[in-house]
């Protein structure tokens, strides 16, 4: 994959998340649920935008507006008479939106009906014979199963691409390897990158020209280890990207004012948080030494240490609030914490992919995070302290 649509994926994973971050931060949704489980039932109507998170999501209902989801496992079997805009390890649409479609996940099925286009990035994605799409549509994905009929052209960057739809347009993209099977048919160009020539069963049906071109010899022969490990690389923190942007959208959404309690505690004393965060990482290696020491202790480790590197982890979502807080201060958008948080993923993200700076921007931010994260556990623990002594004065 070129270097250029390897940014227009970052890009694109960005927008997905910017759009409904900007309505929420122009108003209030209408509609908004959060929990372990979110459903809307079959047979309720919701007559405007709607946005949920959770561990699973279920629309089984109709929807008459925009619909953003961020979840574990999303499911749409219902109509959404609007975009739908989704983010997920598992997502499967079903049902119909009259829209168009954005989702990002490890693996997507679609089934149902899309009234517009349909944009998928995801691991594995499977576009069966069962589904509907009336526009166009554009895909990134590890491997691609396409057997549904597009009104309009295909652009597909992909591992493994298998077509068996009837295309009304171009079938376009970046493609390792690409195989048209039986019931393929694309009414314009076949145009397409990759290392080896496509296999095309003699049924397909081809309007226009089928032009293969090649990666550049030099390129493959000396720079493929470079390449290689570049693509490994922008693809990881891109994967690690949409993760900590769903834990990120669930914390704020579900904990609004931890996060802002954390934030606040980082802008104001950042300094503080600064030595806190490098104190705990410093101290944790002989905190787990001396459970060693103990057959009670050795137990503990096994929490603790999963734990703790989930906690660093977690930290750089801190502190990446916190930036984007911070920009937003200083522009004329309405500020909101999902705002906050994608500005300050995308930034951190951008500056990892930096190979110089990326070690110490990781750093940076996790111990800014943790540091902050720790102080202000410890003042909800002295909050009940600090009440009762101004009781008893």
């Amino acid at each position: 994959m070129k270097g250029r649509q390897l940014i227009l994926f970052i890009v694109l994973i960005s927008l997905f998340f910017f759009f409904p971050v900007e309505i929420f931060a122009q108003g209030p949704f209408q509609k908004y649920q959060k929990g372990q489980n979110v459903v809307v039932k079959k047979g309720e109507v919701i007559n405007q935008d709607f946005f949920a998170g959770g561990q699973t999501v279920t629309i089984s209902g109709v929807v008459n507006g925009d619909v953003y989801i961020a979840g574990g496992n999303v499911t749409v079997d219902g109509r959404i008479n609007g975009d739908l805009l989704a983010a997920g390890g598992t997502i499967n649409l079903l049902g119909e939106v009259s829209d168009d479609v954005r989702v990002v996940g490890g693996n997507i099925t679609v089934n149902g009906t899309v009234g517009k286009n349909l944009t998928v990035v995801g691991g594995n994605v499977i576009i069966s014979n069962q589904a509907r799409i009336s526009g166009s549509l554009l895909a990134f994905s590890g491997n691609l199963d396409l057997r549904a009929p597009l009104g309009r052209g295909a652009n597909v960057y992909a591992g493994n691409a298998l077509i068996g739809s009837s295309i009304n347009g171009d079938l376009r993209g970046s493609i390792e390897e690409l195989a048209l099977i039986s019931g393929a048919r694309i009414s314009g160009n076949l145009d397409y990158e990759s290392p080896k020539e496509a296999g095309i069963a003699e049924e397909v049906f081809i309007g226009g020209e089928t032009i293969h071109r090649l990666p550049k010899e030099r390129e493959i022969i000396q720079k493929r280890p470079l390449k290689i490990a570049m693509i490994a690389n922008v693809s990881f923190k891109t994967f690690s990207f949409i993760v900590a942007l769903i834990f990120g959208l669930l914390f704020v959404f579900l904990f609004p004012n931890r996060a802002q309690g954390i934030t606040k505690v980082l802008e104001t004393r950042y300094w503080r948080s600064l030595g806190v965060g490098i104190l705990a990482i410093i101290l944790f290696i002989p905190a787990l030494a001396l459970l060693t020491i103990s057959i009670i202790g050795i137990p503990l480790i096994f929490l603790f240490a999963p734990l703790f590197a989930f906690l660093v982890y977690f930290s750089k979502i801190f502190a990446s609030l916190c930036l984007g807080g911070r920009i937003l201060q200083r522009t004329s958008l309405k500020k909101s914490q999902a705002w906050a948080l994608v500005l300050g993923l995308v930034i951190y993200y951008l500056l990892r992919l930096i190979p110089i700076v990326s070690p110490l921007v990781a750093f940076v931010f996790a111990v800014f995070g943790l540091g902050a994260f720790l102080l202000y556990i410890n003042s909800l623990r002295l909050a009940p302290r600090a009440r009762g002594g101004s009781k008893k004065g």
